[in-house]
């Protein structure tokens, strides 16, 4: 069943002002992914063995702003496969994260090492 409702100016204005604010505050809280490469540094004690991680690039500061976050990780995870593939000397690993309400955590089954050119999937 339709009915009218009757609104005047300012409570369509109202109306319009609370609907645009709960649209940017569900964007803001929205999972937003992102990829890092970290390269692998040998142990000393070990041999074959890793011992450190030291970030080399990451999307989140990457210098090209309009890709520097993802709406889902296998797009994040896509695109750091992409640059993994530059890294062909040596040891490095791809991970992809996200921030959701300001805090950050690495997303389980989006790994990926590449070791003289050859990558891994995890």
């Amino acid at each position: 069943m339709k009915k009218t409702i009757r609104l005047s100016e300012s409570d369509l204005h109202r109306v319009i002002k609370e609907s645009v604010k709960r649209i940017l505050r569900e964007q803001e809280e929205q999972e937003k992914y992102y990829w890092s490469i970290s390269e692998l540094r040998p142990s000393s004690a070990n041999s074959g063995e890793f011992e450190s991680y030291a970030c080399v690039e990451d999307s989140a500061t990457s210098n090209d702003a309009t890709q520097e976050c993802f709406a889902t990780p296998d797009e994040a995870y896509s695109d750091g496969l992409e640059q993994l593939k530059y890294y062909d000397k040596g040891d490095y690993v791809l991970e992809v994260y996200h921030f959701i309400n300001g805090a950050g955590d690495y997303v389980d089954g989006y790994l990926a090492e590449i070791h003289n050119g050859v990558i891994k999937e995890y």
